[in-house]
C-alpha cells in the first residue's frame, strides 16, 4: 500500500532549470567562456558545481569561482523572483487532503527552499524536507530519498518519487521506491528509455489517480 509522495523540486515544483542555466551562461560569457545552450541537458538534475565540473575544460576551471560568484549574484540572491510554481504539482499539494505522506527530497539548498515554498504557499504542507544539507551523497545516490523515507517512518516500497531526469529516477529506484516521472516540457519518455519507471505524470488528474 502507498503511504507517501516523496517529490523532488527542481523541474518537479519550480521551473528553475531554465533561469539556473541562464544566470549561469551569462556568468560565464562575463568571464569569456560560452557555454553551449545544449549543455542545459548536462546540468538537469546536478548541482551548480558538479554542472561546472563537467561541462568546464581544465584552464576555464581557474575561472570557476568567478563564474559562481557572479551566478549568486544574479540568481541565487533572486531566486524567489526568477523561479515559478509549476501549476501541476503545487496546485496538486495546495489542495491535497488525502490520506498520504507528503514530502520533499531535493539536492536545492534549505535557504532558497524555504523561500520558494513559502512563495508558493505549500510550505507547511510537508511531513518532512530533506536538502543538501542533510546528506553527504549526491544523486543518483538514493541517500536524498532513503533519508525522507527514514523520516517519514515508513518501507520504501510504500512510497511513490516523482521526479523529472534520469539521475533522480536512478536515485529514486535504487532507494525502492516506485518512481513516476512529470513530463514537464523539458523532458520526453524516450530520456527514461530501460529504466523500470512506474508511470508518467502530465496533468494533474494523473497525480490524483497515484494520490
Amino acid at each position: 500500500m502507498i503511504k507517501a509522495l516523496i517529490f523532488d523540486f527542481d523541474g518537479v515544483l519550480g521551473s528553475s532549470d531554465i533561469p539556473r542555466f541562464r544566470s549561469l551562461k551569462y556568468a560565464a560569457a562575463d568571464v569569456g567562456i560560452d557555454l553551449p545552450n545544449d549543455s542545459i541537458q548536462i546540468m538537469r538534475g546536478r548541482t551548480t558545481l558538479e554542472f561546472l565540473e563537467i561541462v568546464l575544460s581544465k584552464t576555464q576551471k581557474k575561472k570557476m569561482d568567478q563564474i559562481i560568484n557572479i551566478h549568486t549574484r544574479n540568481f541565487r540572491n533572486k531566486i524567489d523572483d526568477l523561479v515559478e510554481p509549476i501549476d501541476t504539482t503545487v496546485s496538486f499539494i495546495k489542495h491535497y487532503s488525502g490520506s498520504k505522506k507528503l514530502a520533499l527530497a531535493t539536492m536545492s539548498g534549505r535557504e532558497p527552499i524555504d523561500k520558494l515554498l513559502t512563495k508558493f504557499g505549500i510550505q507547511d504542507k510537508f511531513r518532512t524536507i530533506v536538502c543538501k544539507e542533510d546528506v553527504a551523497k549526491r544523486k543518483p545516490d538514493p541517500e536524498v530519498y532513503l533519508k525522507a523515507i527514514d523520516e517519514l517512518g515508513i518501507q520504501a516500497k510504500d512510497s511513490i518519487v516523482i521526479e523529472d531526469t534520469r539521475l533522480g529516477a536512478e536515485a529514486a529506484i535504487l532507494s525502492g521506491a516506485k518512481c513516476y516521472i512529470l513530463l514537464n516540457g523539458l523532458n520526453d519518455k524516450s530520456d527514461f528509455n530501460r529504466m523500470n519507471i512506474s508511470g508518467f505524470i502530465s496533468s494533474q488528474k494523473d497525480l490524483e489517480l497515484i494520490g
